[in-house]
């Protein structure tokens, strides 16, 4: 199988609702989907979200990646006929077209857009469902709420949406102040049995990330995610040394080299996945296999705006990947104003999502949305 066309779309979809962490605030998601068709009219989609506080990526170095190497890389690509007899080696074998561009700057979510682009179309032209290749080991993924950073007040009424929901996980994005009433107000809205866990996106040096941790653990919080910069490993480490909570890492863990590096290190308990801030479905997968080998235990992130493609990517690993203590994403329209899927492919009522089943990512993309909310649309040509 060969590419015979390609197209790149830049998207920005407009939020229901504005969301806020201590790096930034979005009314928007601007997002990436590379759209691949082969001579025999199958056509895959793949999405990658840059995110500059993430990976120092933006829409436009993102479009420069795909233009000027991960398309050239796969134009002349000619894929297998056998998809199924061993899933990994097929991941395997096209995740070995997409090495990373000269010069050292790393572009995750331009490769992971190209990585889900090749594998929607190859399995579209067999009839087959990416959970051939990522075999799931449970028949649904149940995910937690996200809770924005907003004053207590606010806060209390996502909180309380939530239980309405049925949800008992959430995540709350935290500040350097008010984090004490925060958690006091989403505890009383999701109740008393409910599991909450608290994300700082590094605003915190480590004095003050002790002194939160200390002050968050008699209200039960369950983790503290990246309380500091992700560039900060050295202080990380005391931090994990002396913390009173477990420490997730989700901006400082975005290659293998820096997952092998936290486990060296000894730098936290939590390892955070994200394909489009990992680089796609196999580079992810290697990350979670290092963490469990280590010992760590595993959460499934999203980037704030995916579309239901790469929530149909995050539902397939989850699954496969199974005993996950969190997991985030398949918002849909309750974040985006219009999603890019035919149907509804959000969680329902207490988090729980079925196993997408479809072919490819399981994901029929509606192009007059596509189209609607694209600020470029760039044909490529094989080179």
């Amino acid at each position: 199988m060969r590419f015979t066309s390609a197209k790149l779309f830049l998207l920005e979809i407009p939020f229901a609702a504005s969301f806020r962490h201590s790096r930034a605030e979005r009314t928007s998601s601007a997002s990436a989907v590379l759209r691949l068709e082969d001579g025999h009219g199958s056509v895959g989609y793949g999405e990658g979200l840059p995110r500059p506080y993430v990976t120092g990526e933006t829409l436009e170095t993102l479009r420069q990646a795909i233009v000027r190497h991960f398309w050239p890389a796969i134009a002349g690509l000619e894929l297998p006929e056998a998809v199924v007899e061993d899933g990994r080696e097929v991941l395997e074998k096209v995740s070995s077209f997409l090495t990373d561009p000269p010069g050292g700057f790393i572009n995750p979510a331009a490769r992971c857009a190209t990585e889900l682009a090749v594998l929607d179309t190859l399995l579209k032209s067999r009839g087959l469902s990416l959970g051939s290749l990522l075999t799931p080991v449970q028949g649904m993924v149940q995910y937690a709420g996200a809770i924005s950073l907003e004053n207590a007040e606010a806060a209390f009424r996502q909180a309380r949406l939530l239980r309405l929901m049925g949800m008992t996980r959430a995540k709350v994005k935290i500040a350097r102040t008010g984090y004490e009433d925060l958690i006091a107000a989403v505890r009383r809205g999701l109740g008393p049995g409910a599991v909450i866990g608290v994300d700082a996106n590094g605003d915190f040096d480590e004095t003050t990330a002790l002194r939160m941790m200390e002050a968050l653990a008699p209200l039960g919080v369950s983790f503290v995610e990246q309380p500091l910069p992700r560039e900060d490993f050295s202080a990380l480490r005391h931090l994990h040394a002396r913390a009173p909570l477990p420490i997730a890492v989700d901006e400082s863990l975005v290659t293998i080299t820096d997952a092998e590096a936290l486990v060296r290190e000894k730098s936290c308990d939590i390892f955070n996945l994200r394909i489009s801030k990992c680089g796609g479905l196999l580079r992810t997968l290697r990350i979670a296999e290092l963490g469990r080998r280590s010992g760590l235990r595993l959460h499934f992130g999203c980037q704030v705006g995916e579309t239901a493609l790469l929530s149909a990517a995050g539902r397939h690993l989850a699954a496969h990947l199974g005993s996950l203590d969190h997991i985030e994403g398949s918002y849909g329209e309750l974040l985006l104003r219009e999603d890019l899927s035919e149907g509804n492919t959000r969680f329902g009522y207490g988090g729980l999502a079925p196993l997408l089943e479809g072919p490819g990512l399981g994901v029929m993309v509606r192009e007059d949305v596509l189209n609607k909310y694209a600020v470029e649309i760039i044909d490529l040509v094989p080179p």
